[in-house]
């Protein structure tokens, strides 16, 4: 009875230790691969770089498009007043500007005719409308100062313009064909006798040359040479160098 129950715990004992060896096998882990020891360095992460914000402009509204007022024409401007035209020989004519630098009349230096006239200036070139609108003549100008404009007509010829004095108003000058009978007139008040004819030079400084004068056999015979202001009538007999007044 002893010897079975020692049989029975023996072999109790050897299941178990067989059960706890397998246990043992059974449990061992899997090998893994162990962690890597060494530290990674960290990768730093980028700091956000400012970036200029990009601005959208507002839409606004464009203006209404508005037309230019109208300007007047650019150049240069006759000085208002009363200006003295030669042709480079001789005097020719006055004009005479406005104050309002847009209009005037010329004056002729022979017979005194006078006309108005518009004028408009672009540049260096200048329209006269004559007596009117539908009578343009156009110059081209070439200014040296404010006193002294060459003006170059369309048609060929030319005139030096200079400013000579103020426009009071009241522009009358004595004509080329005045002067003639006034020289006439003072040398037969002086002599007694009346030359047949008379001829004059209108000078470019404003005075007036006026020669008195027959006709012998298709020759001229002089009675008297006169240089006069236009504008008073007094100067000189050339011949004698006495002074003269035509309108004595």
């Amino acid at each position: 009875m002893k010897k079975s129950l020692y049989v029975i715990v023996s072999a109790l004992l050897l299941a178990g230790c067989v059960s706890s060896g397998g246990s043992s096998s059974a449990a061992e882990e899997p090998e893994t691969t162990p962690e890597a020891t060494e530290e990674t360095a960290e990768t730093p992460e980028p700091e956000p770089q400012e970036t200029e914000e990009t601005v959208i402009p507002e839409e606004t509204e464009e203006p209404e498009e508005t037309e230019e007022p109208e300007t007047e024409e650019s150049g240069f401007t006759f000085k208002p007043g009363v200006w003295a035209a030669n042709d480079g020989s001789v005097l020719t004519r006055y004009f005479i500007f406005n104050d309002d630098l847009k209009a005037g009349r010329d004056f002729d230096a022979v017979n005194g005719l006078s006309m108005n006239f518009n004028y408009t200036v672009d540049g260096e070139n200048v329209v006269f409308y004559m007596g009117s609108a539908d009578n343009p003549v156009k110059a081209s100008a070439t200014v040296s100062d404010e006193t002294h404009i060459l003006l170059e007509w369309e048609y060929g010829q030319s005139e030096a313009l200079i400013w000579t004095m103020e426009n009071d108003g009241d522009f009358s000058p004595y004509t080329s064909t005045n002067l003639e009978e006034m020289a006439l007139d003072y040398y037969e008040m002086n002599t007694g006798e009346r030359p047949e004819f008379s001829a004059s030079v209108n000078n470019i400084d404003g005075t007036v040359t006026v020669q008195l004068f027959d006709e012998f056999d298709g020759h001229n015979t002089t009675a008297a040479w006169y240089t006069v202001d236009r504008f008073t009538a007094e100067g000189t007999n050339d011949s004698s160098g006495e002074h003269v007044d035509l309108d004595a």
